[in-house]
């Protein structure tokens, strides 16, 4: 699976914006989104293609990866090292990013980290801008999941492991979704239902869900009472769960 970002106009993802002179934009292609990796093997390959004509420059460290009181939280740790932890990708090329688990101790569960890639500001953006027209340059930040798992990671949706959460707050509802099994979970974009008939929702994903954790999320609503049902889209099908 490909994702792409422009650092031209709104990014969703954390950003940092800085202004340079007229015509730079880098075009960045990253692959796979996610790690999902199971013995034998131990390490993986993302990949960052550049298709703009500039060099771009990229951090990339890694972290491991929990989740307390609803939100993400990351620890630095040694048990998985990146390789290079600095990577210069000119314009029309790619850059290999190596991750590798290094810890001898056996897997007993899921171990759960995310991978940060920052692009780094360019020499050009520290010069001042002489040109009657600028361009905001987005510099930004990428966040990709990477899971080992003793056995099949997944990600399907299991209705017995997942408890759903609500709580009204001005302009919708903080949903808190509870995973109880020992698998990650991807939520998928949601439909909150009040006696049937939908009330809010969010047309992106919401987020993962780790095992044994809670992840919350806001959903906007308007009206219709408190949500009794919340659909968990995949695709064009969905699953639906009770609201408690």
């Amino acid at each position: 699976m490909r994702f792409r970002f422009l650092f031209l106009g709104f990014v969703h993802v954390l950003s940092a914006v800085f202004f340079a002179g007229w015509g730079y934009a880098a075009n960045l292609t990253v692959m796979p989104t996610s790690l999902m990796l199971e013995p034998p093997k131990v390490a993986g390959i993302v990949t960052i293609r550049n298709e703009g004509r500039m060099p771009v420059k990229m951090q990339v460290r890694i972290f491991r990866w929990a989740q307390k009181g609803g939100r993400d939280v990351y620890y630095p740790t040694t048990d998985v090292v990146v390789s290079p932890p600095f990577v210069t990708i000119k314009g029309g090329d790619d850059g290999n990013i190596r991750v590798a688990r290094t810890s001898q101790e056996p897997l007993v569960g899921l171990e759960s980290y995310r991978l940060i890639v920052d692009e780094l500001p360019s020499s050009r953006v520290r010069r001042p801008v002489t040109s009657s027209h600028a361009l905001v340059e987005v510099v930004t930040r990428q966040i990709l999941p990477v899971i080992f798992s003793p056995g099949t990671a997944g990600s399907e949706r299991d209705s017995s492991a997942l408890v759903f959460h609500a709580k009204a707050v001005r302009g919708g509802y903080h949903i808190t979704a509870v995973n109880t099994g020992a698998r990650l979970v991807r939520l998928g974009p949601v439909v909150l239902l009040a006696g049937g008939r939908k009330i809010g929702g969010l047309d992106r994903a919401a987020g993962n869900v780790l095992p044994k954790s809670e992840f919350t999320f806001f959903v906007a609503a308007k009206g219709g009472g408190t949500p009794q049902v919340i659909r968990v889209l995949n695709g064009e099908t969905g699953t639906e769960y009770p609201v408690q």
